[in-house]
């Protein structure tokens, strides 16, 4: 409920506004004065006059009724809006009323002959709408009232009220001509004058008379507000309070005392906000509660037209040519400001004395400021008081403020220089550099008694009554405890503490208090008590659960209730209050006083149960009973949003409409957003904003208190700008957002791309006619070379057929004489062998070597041949490694002693391969032999082998160092005749070819690793492998391994038949006499199985007498 009192509007002349400030007002009372701030605005040839001021609910701007419009404030700029009669006319309407109605969440206006609204236009602009225009002027006059019930607004006028309706706009009703007051009570318009009083009974024109009629005429009130159910609150012409008993009719004084102060003061304003009351009279502004007990009172040099309550409890001032002002009644703070940086406080009677470092002021109930009464070009260390005296402990010696005489001050010899102080009784305890002394005080002065040196400085102390102990600590000395004799006149015995005590850091001086009776110390490190002579942690940053960091630096007991703790920087570490639940278990609360983050921390000391604190900017005073809630949300307003200079929208409107889709183009696009938080504490630059762009970087921004963000050229696609705030008291508002659209480049819109796939589809339709056109011509010209052609094909063909016929003689020809270059290189290579077999037994070495040559080049070629022809027959038999290796390596041993070459063997002699035993003898031979002829004398050759468990194969590695094989030639040496150098007699290429004939035979695979890939492994020479089925390992069972038992099974019983007229004769012969053997198996008449077949072409070539006899018993039975 508002009552304004003022009629009409005062004009005075227009001066230019300069650039938002703040400025803290000094007030009397000061130090239960909150922190005011003064607001003017920026906007130049702008009038000094405002005369109404409301606060959005919403969004907490704050609108403010000018002489030469409205000005609106939303904490980081001012708007103007100018008033016309039309949009055409140059004449600006005076405003002189404003009025928030919270429904509708809309604010009206009225002034000389005028009322409407504002509303946003398409770029939310605040436009003015004026609903006066209907009506005609001569009954418009200066508006001075604004109302609301829930169906109509109501604009009064000297003499009239016009009823408009909330939602149409319309003009509802003119209440009749006369001088008449109103207010809205219980949602009813009541109207009274001197001659009657009414309500408004549900409907514009249905009016009743009030019960009481005859009392309100009486008191002829200027105002009412209802007080509770059965009180009314009547102002009446004289500015006298009087409540209204509904029940009763009884009238009677609200406040006495409150009536002594408004006498002879003119009221402008009487509103109700919440549980108080405002009262704005012509210099001051009070608070009052429901009784009339003044809560506040400010003493304003200047008219206070009006005040407004926002919803954090501040209060907003318009004080007549001076201004809006700001006072921070909410966060439980008083404000002193001083011109100098206060470090200590004492109070004297009635008076505070305030010390700085070189200077003491004086404050008592009515100054407005400090007052210096000792002024030294020096340095005040400590002060104390004795008997209502001041002492000053000062680098020119000690100071004694007279009692009774302000400002005398005399010095005092017999203390000299001292660091610390305190008083017991008549004794005084004195730390200074050199140690501690005690003095007496009598009527001559100060005795002294006694002096305790030590080798530091003594900076603080502290006196235990109960134990008479003397507590002291220096800057670097650590703690000391004293006990005193019963007298307090000497010192009888010393106990110094260190860190193994339990007491933290000792480098800073520790200080003693008494809390619940308890008695505890603290240092920067955090709160001790004191047990059995040590000190245990109570209280510390881990323990309290805070992150940032807490300097135990001041700390003061507050009410036995609360403990304060600061740091001597508020921006560099914590300062909170620890409170303490029933159980006793403590909470930290810091929030309150990050309001004091730029202020540097003196003396802390307790007054009145309130905390008094000298600051670097004045002196502070905080209620600890002061309860608020921090959470509440904060809106953080974009501002407005310009885009490439050209197109802005204004987003921060109290009846905002949403803004339609923003599309960007492409080419230079830039985009600015200004946004603010309109918090006002603190100042709004204490305000800290993160942003970000959706789409672009998802990423916030680091908070700072800048206000505007720019982006340019940024990419086409959908993005939506958000911004989020946070007050100095950290509190986050909600995320506010605007989305935007940024168009792609003419030449990536889907234009563009359809016009790309229309000129692709006719580039591709001329291709292909020209392609149609290109093969129609290459076909013709095709013809006439196809027809030309078929002729020399016919002329061709029989020449063709002719020659064909040629070749097929030829061809004839030469397969008769390869057939009989084959028959006889195969007689040669058996009537050669017949003579070789004496020189291969011969006991002279050289004759057996050159011998095994022949013999091996000459089977070589007779094997080579078989594989061609397809005859060759496999007979796979479990053969021992260990046989194998030791019957290869006898056979190369005579040619490997020749070179001096040495064999190693790596080869599990007890492993089971499935191999023919004269094939697998002869590659392993071959192989061999090939490494002895390559490599040089004194080399080495290494026989290994890895067993191939997954393939059941045995791979089996010959490795020498000799020259290597050329990678050009890893595959053609196992081709027929291949070799590596052409003209080297030292090879017929045949051996390898027959390796890998018989090795594939076996299901086998034979190769080499190339020179590149044994240098690759760090090694040289020829690393040959080849892979043989693969039995049984030594974990294996191991499987028999006779040839008979094997072979026997692959031959018929009319192959036993056969050669059993053959066995006796063949036992009868020697086993090297292989041109006997194969003499006497040639008379045969008969051919048996390839089994068979195969035993009569091995048995003349066996190796030794145990090899022969083994054979021929495979057939011991026939």
């Amino acid at each position: 409920m508002i009552v304004k009192i003022m009629t009409s509007p005062i004009y005075s002349q227009k001066v230019f506004f300069f650039l938002l400030l703040s400025i803290v007002v000094q007030l009397t009372q000061a130090q239960k004065t909150p922190f005011i701030t003064q607001f003017n605005s920026s906007i130049n040839n702008y009038s000094e006059y405002n005369s109404d001021l409301v606060i959005h609910e919403r969004n907490h701007q704050i609108f403010v009724a000018n002489l030469d419009g409205i000005l609106v404030y939303d904490g980081e700029r001012w708007d103007r809006i100018f008033v016309k009669e039309d949009s055409t006319s140059d004449n600006r309407l005076q405003v002189g009323r404003l009025a928030y109605e919270k429904t509708m969440q809309r604010i009206y206006f009225g002034g000389n002959g005028f009322f409407g609204y504002l509303a946003p236009d398409d770029k939310n602009r605040y436009r003015p709408i004026l609903l006066s225009k209907a009506i005609k002027k001569e009954k418009l006059q200066f508006i001075e009232e604004i109302l609301f019930n829930q169906k109509a607004i109501f604009f009064k006028s000297r003499s009239r009220v016009f009823e408009i309706d909330k939602k149409t706009g319309k003009l509802l009703n003119i209440i009749p001509r006369g001088k008449h007051k109103v207010t809205m009570l219980d949602d009813s318009l009541m109207l009274f004058s001197d001659k009657a009083v009414k309500t408004q009974n549900g409907s514009p024109k249905n009016w009743g008379k009030v019960s009481l009629n005859n009392t309100i005429q009486k008191i002829n009130p200027n105002g009412i507000i209802r007080l509770s159910k059965n009180q009314l609150l009547l102002l009446d012409r004289t500015n006298e309070l009087n409540v209204l008993n509904t029940n009763t009719g009884e009238v009677s004084t609200w406040n006495k005392s409150l009536r002594n102060i408004l006498r002879n003061r003119f009221i402008y304003d009487f509103d109700k906000q919440g549980n108080h009351y405002l009262i704005s009279t012509q210099d001051l502004l009070l608070v009052v509660d429901r009784q009339g007990n003044i809560q506040k009172r400010f003493d304003l040099n200047g008219n206070v037209l009006t005040a407004k309550t926002d919803i954090y409890g501040n209060i907003w001032i318009v004080v007549m040519e001076k201004g809006l002002y700001y006072l921070e009644m909410a966060n439980g703070f008083s404000f002193l400001p001083t011109n100098f940086s206060a470090r200590r406080l004492v109070k004297i009677d009635s008076t505070l004395l305030v010390r700085s470092n070189d200077e003491v002021f004086a404050l008592d109930k009515t100054s407005q400021t400090p007052k210096s009464i000792f002024k030294l070009n020096g340095y005040i260390f400590h002060h104390f008081t004795h008997d209502g005296q001041l002492y000053l402990s000062t680098n020119k010696g000690t100071y004694r403020l007279n009692k009774g005489r302000v400002a005398n001050f005399s010095k005092v010899s017999e203390l000299g220089f001292w660091y610390y102080y305190i008083q017991v009784g008549n004794k005084g305890f004195v730390g200074h550099r050199r140690g501690i002394s005690i003095y007496q005080k009598t009527r001559a002065g100060w005795e002294h008694l006694y002096t305790k040196k030590l080798a530091y400085p003594t900076s603080y102390l502290f006196f235990e009554p109960s134990t008479k102990t003397l507590w002291a600590s220096g800057y670097s000395s650590g703690f000391q405890k004293f006990t005193l004799s019963n007298s307090l006149d000497k010192i009888i015995k010393h106990q110094q503490y260190t860190k193994a005590d339990g007491l933290g850091d000792l480098n800073i001086g520790t200080k003693a208090f008494y809390f619940k009776s308890k008695l505890y110390f603290y240092n920067p490190d955090g709160i001790y008590e004191y047990k059995q002579n040590r000190f245990e942690v109570w209280l510390n940053q881990n323990k309290l659960g805070v992150q940032r960091k807490i300097y135990f630096t001041n700390v003061t007991p507050l009410n036995n209730e609360y403990i304060f703790v600061s740091a001597q920087s508020n921006a560099n570490a914590e300062t909170g209050l620890i409170t303490f639940d029933k159980q006793g278990s403590p909470t930290w609360n810091s929030t309150p006083f990050k309001r004091l983050i730029r202020y540097e921390a003196g003396q802390v000391t307790e007054d009145k149960g309130d905390l008094l604190m000298a600051t670097s900017k004045g002196i502070i005073r905080y209620n600890p009973n002061t309860k608020r809630n921090f959470d509440i949300q904060h809106p953080c307003l974009i501002q407005k949003v310009a885009i490439n200079d050209s197109t802005t929208y204004y987003l921060s409107r109290s009846d905002q409409k949403k803004v339609e889709e923003v599309i960007i183009d492409y080419s230079n696009n830039k985009i600015t957003f200004e946004y603010t938080l309109p918090y006002y504490e603190g100042g709004i630059k204490a305000n800290e904003y993160a942003h970000r762009v959706v789409g672009f970087d998802d990423n916030w921004s680091a908070w700072t208190n800048e206000t505007k963000s720019k982006y340019t050229n940024l990419p086409e696609g959908n993005y939506t700008f958000e911004v989020k705030a946070r007050n100095i008291y950290g509190s986050e508002s909600k995320v506010t957002s605007f989305s935007f659209e940024v168009l792609p480049p003419w030449y990536r819109t889907g234009w563009a791309y359809a016009g790309y796939s229309l000129l692709g589809l006719l580039l591709i339709l001329a291709i292909v006619q020209a392609n149609s056109v290109r093969l129609r011509q290459q076909k013709r010209r095709l013809e006439a070379e196809v027809t030309r052609q078929t002729q020399e094909i016919l002329d061709q063909k029989e020449e063709i057929a002719q020659q064909a016929e040629e070749l097929k003689t030829s061809n004839e020809k030469l397969a008769d004489l390869n057939d009989y270059r084959e028959s006889l290189s195969h007689m040669l290579v058996h009537d050669a062998k017949q003579p070789l077999t004496p020189l291969v037994n011969s006991t002279d070495p050289s004759t057996r070597k050159a011998a095994g040559q022949v013999l091996g080049l000459l089977e070589n070629i007779l094997e080579v041949q078989k594989f061609e022809n397809n005859e060759v027959v496999i007979v796979p038999e479990n053969i021992s490694t260990g046989d194998l290796i030791t019957q290869v390596i006898s056979q190369v041993r005579d040619v490997a002693d020749d070179k001096l070459i040495t064999i190693k063997n790596s080869i599990p002699l007890n492993l089971t391969i499935r191999a023919d035993v004269g094939y697998i003898t002869r590659i392993l031979s071959n192989l061999l032999g090939n490494a002895i002829k390559y490599i040089p004398t004194s080399s080495i050759i290494l026989l290994e082998s890895e067993v191939l468990a997954q393939e059941k194969f045995l791979k089996i590695w010959i490795k020498d160092n000799g020259p290597g094989i050329p990678d050009a030639h890893g595959t053609s040496i196992f081709e027929k005749f291949g070799r590596i150098d052409k003209k080297d007699q030292r090879s017929t290429g045949l051996g390898l070819a027959f390796c890998k004939l018989a090795i594939e035979a076996h299901k086998g695979e034979i190769g080499v690793l190339t020179l590149s890939e044994v240098q690759a492994l760090n090694a040289t020479g020829a690393w040959f492998y080849f892979t043989i089925p693969l039995v049984a390992t030594p974990q294996d069972v191991t499987p028999k391994t006779t040839e008979s038992s094997l072979i026997t099974q692959e031959f018929t019983t009319q192959d036993q038949e056969l050669i059993r007229e053959f066995i006796p004769q063949l036992k009868t012969l020697d086993y090297y006499d292989a041109g006997a053997i194969m003499i006497l198996l040639q008379k045969r008449d008969w051919t048996g199985s390839p089994a068979l077949e195969a035993w009569i072409d091995r048995i003349p070539f066996t190796d030794n007498e145990a090899h022969y006899q083994k054979m021929l018993d495979v057939f011991r039975e026939v």
